[in-house]
């Protein structure tokens, strides 16, 4: 097996990046959030609102993306994108005035949803049952083999 050189790997991040720049985004607000929190002192409510709605946001930026990568007709990414945006900081304001319970379990619901829309938004609008199950066969074993 022979590793990747060094202009190969940064080739491969950098095209990552402009194919999924808000999931990237995301993903890198809530490492920035998870790091804080493990030795932050003070009232940790807001950080954790802020971990859990960039959590959120990788599986619903990550949805919009692949779903317009793969309609062809970028031009409503940008719109879908705030939309998600706007939708992910009603969450974290909206938490604040609920119980840790509720928090999670809602949590838990928007980030099942929006997994569930990460499986199918690639194929909406397209009648191609055979490719929907081998790009979710293909998820699952990346997901199973990382």
């Amino acid at each position: 097996m022979r590793f990747p050189d060094i202009e190969e790997v940064v080739a491969v991040a950098a095209a990552t990046l402009r194919r999924f720049p808000a999931t990237l985004l995301a993903a890198l607000a809530a490492c920035a959030a998870a790091f804080i929190l493990v030795d932050y002192s003070g009232p940790d409510d807001p950080l954790v609102r802020l971990l859990l709605a960039s959590i959120l946001g990788i599986a619903l930026m990550f949805s919009i993306e692949s779903g317009a990568e793969r309609d062809g007709r970028v031009r409503w990414r940008l719109p879908a994108t705030g939309i998600a945006a706007i939708v992910l900081g009603a969450f974290w304001v909206l938490s604040e005035d609920w119980s840790e319970t509720q928090r999670f379990e809602r949590f838990g619901q928007l980030l099942l949803a929006f997994h569930l829309l990460a499986a199918f938004a690639a194929f909406i609008g397209f009648d191609e049952e055979n490719g929907f199950w081998q790009f979710n066969k293909a998820l699952f074993l990346r997901f199973w083999t990382a």
